[in-house]
């Protein structure tokens, strides 16, 4: 094969890998905005043998859903 026979191929080759990366998107250039979500986040957390759970944006509200068995007669402990 000459030189010129085998330089097409990995010329045509070449252009056709560049082709490709120049028209594939950016990543999240075809997706979809994202949508603001309606619902409040919550974060729990063993506390103490206690299950809490927190408010994500500040004041960071607490609440105790778990209580443990020294503390409540009904409580759980969770770290049993």
């Amino acid at each position: 094969m000459t030189q010129q026979g085998r330089l097409t191929p990995m010329l045509v080759g070449a252009v056709a890998a560049v082709a490709l990366v120049a028209a594939w998107p950016a990543p999240g250039g075809t997706s979809r905005p994202a949508q603001a979500s309606s619902k409040d986040v919550i974060v729990f957390n063993g506390e103490g043998n206690n299950l809490n759970a927190y408010t994500a944006d500040p004041p960071f509200t607490k609440q105790n859903v778990i209580r443990n068995h020294n503390d409540d007669p009904k409580g759980l402990d969770i770290n049993a």
